[in-house]
């Protein structure tokens, strides 16, 4: 069992399967990556991430908010950040 997890929800177009490569190449401690939903129109995936360290938990928002995940920036929904 981890202790306190550090989380974020991200909104992305980008399939799972690159967010869990990121995930596995660039953290050093324990994450979880949950599907929240998946919008019918614009496939785009609202996903909650998890993490045992809060610098993994920053080094995947920067990978984010700079595209490398998705081919653009992605987005954050302030009022939807999650508490761990």
């Amino acid at each position: 069992m981890i202790g306190r997890m550090h989380g974020l929800q991200i909104i992305t177009a980008s399939p799972l399967s690159r967010i869990e490569n990121w995930l596995e190449d660039h953290c050093r401690g324990t994450y979880q990556l949950r599907l929240q939903g998946v919008s019918r129109d614009t496939g785009r995936k609202q996903v909650a991430v998890y993490f045992e360290s809060d610098g993994d938990r920053m080094r995947f928002k920067a990978a984010c908010q700079s595209g490398m995940l998705n081919g653009g920036p992605g987005r954050f929904p302030p009022e939807r950040a999650v508490a761990g």
